[in-house]
């Protein structure tokens, strides 16, 4: 009885790796570099999901980490609808703002409370852009490319 009860557990719901080998997945994309103050250039992948309002861009490696919530644009369009859309959005970012932007590299934080993200979306499902923003006592600037939209 009791391999009967352990066997029917297994099989209703059981994981499937089948199912996460055959399901497309998005790769991270080509590049985002960005840079902390005075400090250096540092580049990593990253992915933009755009299965969520609003969209997330996301990168981080041993020595950049880098969070972008986009948010709506200065009419208060959503910029995730924008880019979407393959339409080119700006986005500023303010301490209320829905747009959110952060950078950490080589063991320093900005978080903005002021920055503009310019994003500029292509026919093939991935973003350009670029950004510069301050926060506490920090500055950053930085660049998108080629950064794959997962839908």
């Amino acid at each position: 009885m009791r391999r009967g009860w352990l066997l029917a557990f297994v099989l209703a719901g059981c994981y499937s790796p089948v199912t996460e080998l055959i399901t497309p997945h998005v790769e991270p994309g080509v590049t985002l570099t960005a840079t902390i103050g005075a400090g250096p250039a540092l580049s990593t992948k990253a992915l933009a999901d755009g299965t969520s309002d609003p969209m997330t861009v996301n990168a981080s490696s041993a020595f950049l980490v880098f969070g972008l919530v986009v948010g709506d644009d200065a009419s208060g369009t959503s910029g995730t609808t924008m880019v979407l859309a393959n339409q080119a959005v700006r986005l500023t970012v303010t301490p209320t703002s829905r747009a959110q932007i952060s950078v950490h590299a080589n063991g320093q934080s900005c978080a903005a409370t002021s920055a503009v993200v310019d994003l500029r979306p292509d026919s093939n499902g991935h973003v350009d852009g670029d950004f510069d923003g301050s926060g506490d006592g920090c500055t950053f600037s930085g660049t998108l490319k080629q950064i794959p939209i997962d839908r």
